[in-house]
């Protein structure tokens, strides 16, 4: 009977769990932390629920390889929506309308225009009050300017996302992914498929903050081991819309050459 009491008054000091796709949440940023590696969000899980809303995000990458006499610097501006047409689906796009890279080795080569455009869908597979499972798919288009010499790169992923609330300030999430990638030119096509796993969690101890931690990793895209990698998030809800996420991936082994992408982003929930 003792034993029995501890349980309960454990239980009863826990937080209630949520539902995992609340109706009137607000514009805090749910699901895998959204800094990547790859043009267009290619090989990024999605949140598991469907949301209306739109979003501009900030984002940068560097490789550094003085050993090498190489670097090259990667900064962009993306405008990106996506737009729940029921319970269930959704569907979502986003536009790098600014981009600027440059590389630094022997020579050094710039460039400066419109970024990759990217548009999916995603669709629920299973649902309940605490846990969501989402099947997606991506296309991420070559229209990007000043960056292609003969080939014109053309990226698509598929795969599933999940999410589970442990508790009211505690959810968990994952995403399964094969990321695909082809070159269009008239010479040799050189496509790529691989297998990219992450899981994570978001914990929110204030109604306005949360911070999330996604480990991912990636095999046979281009290396057997592309990258395992860290992705910490700093989330914050402002008002009853408006979401604002900090964001970063470190790789910590494989073939990665990125020191680090960084992303901070601004979402208005409509």
């Amino acid at each position: 009977m003792r034993n029995m009491l501890i349980v309960l008054v454990i239980l009863l000091a826990l937080p209630a769990r949520a539902e995992v796709c609340p109706k009137d949440a607000d514009g805090m940023a749910m699901g895998p932390v959204q800094a990547g590696f790859y043009d267009g969000d290619l090989a990024l899980g999605r949140r598991a629920c469907g949301r209306t809303e739109v979003g501009l995000a900030l984002g940068a990458g560097l490789i550094a390889e003085p050993e090498n006499f190489y670097g090259n610097i990667k900064a962009l501006a993306d405008i990106d929506g996506s737009y729940a047409l029921d319970e269930n689906l959704e569907i979502f796009g986003a536009l790098e309308v600014v981009r600027y890279q440059t590389v630094i080795s022997s020579f050094t080569d710039s460039a400066l225009g419109l970024g990759h455009l990217s548009l999916g869908a995603g669709y629920a597979l299973a649902s309940a009050e605490d846990y969501r499972l989402l099947g997606h798919g991506r296309v991420v288009l070559p229209t990007a300017s000043g960056l292609y010499q003969n080939m014109r790169p053309l990226g698509i992923d598929a795969g599933v996302s999940g999410a589970y609330v442990l508790r009211s300030d505690l959810r968990l999430h994952g995403s399964l992914l094969l990321p695909f990638s082809i070159g269009l030119s008239r010479a040799a096509s050189r496509p790529r498929l691989g297998v990219d796993l992450a899981v994570g969690g978001a914990w929110q101890p204030l109604s306005w903050f949360a911070f999330a931690l996604d480990i991912n990793g990636q095999f046979a895209y281009a290396a057997p081991v592309d990258f395992i990698a860290l992705r910490p998030g700093l989330r914050f809800a402002a008002g009853d819309a408006l979401g604002i996420e900090l964001g970063a991936a470190i790789p910590l082994a494989g073939r990665e050459r990125n020191l680090a992408a960084v992303m901070l982003r601004a979402a208005w929930r409509i």
